[in-house]
């Protein structure tokens, strides 16, 4: 008979959710109790989810790197999730996995952070900062990097799975909670 024995990693786990090749904020996992398994990852109320998640900034940067490193190692396309085990005492990181197709469901890690990441937007708009918000692809998405370019205004980019597709609609809600972010829609969609 045969046995796997792993060494124990006490450390904390960590999502970073990638969308364009941008790495959105870090998010911390907490089961209340136990492991992050089926019950604690998809009943409400049975883990935190913290995000941005409370690391150094060294750190933070050095994980949201790392993740999209594997993202592209992986040819991992348009967006994606990579969960990671973090060691802060000695600042240590260890890949778990990669997930090519993350949940879209009222508990899953990428819409909080894609949400967090917005209100980054608001808070920089209502400093004075207007932000150009796109949605789309082709030509459109095109267009608005070349004005966001000229304005000098910082551009958060969510392309579609496809040029010749929708709009992720979980992705758009969460760049457009109320309308508070004010959009300039171009031909198709951005």
């Amino acid at each position: 008979q045969r046995i796997l024995i792993e060494k124990y990693i006490k450390a904390r786990e960590i999502t970073i959710s990638i969308v364009n090749d941008k790495a959105l904020p870090v998010t911390e996992i907490i089961p209340h109790e136990g492991f992050y398994d089926y019950k604690n990852k998809y009943q409400d109320g049975l883990t935190t989810h913290v995000c941005p998640a409370q690391i150094e900034e060294e750190d933070y940067k050095k994980c949201q790197k790392m993740a999209l490193k594997i993202f592209k190692l992986l040819r991992m396309t348009q967006y994606g999730r990579v969960d990671m085990m973090y060691d802060d005492a000695k600042h240590e990181f260890w890949f778990i996995e990669a997930n090519n197709l993350p949940g879209m469901t009222n508990t899953s890690l990428l819409p909080e952070a894609a949400k967090v990441e917005a209100q980054k937007a608001e808070e920089a708009k209502a400093a004075g900062c207007d932000v150009c918000v796109a949605v789309g692809g082709g030509r459109a998405m095109d267009a608005c990097k070349v004005v966001a370019n000229d304005l000098k205004k910082p551009l958060f980019t969510f392309p579609t799975i496809a040029s010749n597709c929708a709009p992720v609609t979980a992705i758009s809600i969460m760049y457009h909670p109320n309308g508070v972010i004010r959009n300039t829609y171009y031909s198709d969609r951005c």
